[in-house]
């Protein structure tokens, strides 16, 4: 497989084979010209090579691809209300909220265990774990100040109900989902206990 510096290629050059940016995601068919505003995207990614078997078969016609009308990361986060899909913030509310929510039950009803309430609190805080990781990863953006705020009111969870905290079974599912989450969120966990 040859491998191409996104810097070095030019508008209109076509590709006689797939043009490719690892080896299960296609860029390019051969019948599509290279243009600029996708090696913008590219860098923007910070993808510097792409691959294909084949190699430049020259210059073409101007095709412009309008990377506009692609949806973006965000538009798959379900879980996210869609008036707060454009910041990670709607689900740092909701892990706050969360948090909140639960703590008043327990308080609220001492005679039941709170495990289901812990149980909530943890799968919402994979979401925001989830969310936040997503959304650095595609568009190198990280709101400090929401995500000290939903880690201040985790800790303060965590300082009451820690017992129950590491009780917690991580769901098989969303282990398989995403093993650097759970696997972060985990390892927070453990810390801010010892701490």
């Amino acid at each position: 497989m040859n491998s191409f510096d996104v810097k070095t290629l030019k508008d209109g050059q076509f590709f006689t084979s797939q043009l490719l940016i690892d080896s299960q995601f296609v860029l390019l068919d051969p019948q599509i010209a290279f243009s600029e505003s996708l090696k913008k995207a590219l860098l923007d990614w910070d993808f510097k090579k792409v691959f294909s078997e084949g190699n430049i078969s020259g210059m073409g016609p101007k095709v412009e691809i309008d990377l506009t009308k692609f949806e973006t990361v965000d538009d798959f986060i379900e879980e996210t209300p869609k008036e707060q899909k454009n910041t990670n913030s709607g689900l740092n509310s909701q892990f706050r909220l969360q948090i909140s929510d639960s703590t008043k039950h327990i308080k609220a009803n001492p005679r039941i265990s709170p495990m289901d309430d812990v149980q909530k609190v943890y799968d919402e805080g994979l979401k925001y774990v989830d969310a936040t990781y997503t959304r650095y990863a595609t568009h190198k953006k990280l709101d400090l100040k929401d995500l000290s705020d939903a880690v201040r009111d985790f800790c303060n969870f965590l300082r009451d109900y820690k017992k129950y905290v590491l009780r917690i079974n991580p769901v098989a599912s969303r282990i398989d989902k995403n093993f650097i989450v759970s696997h972060s969120f985990r390892a927070t966990i453990t810390a801010l206990t010892i701490g």
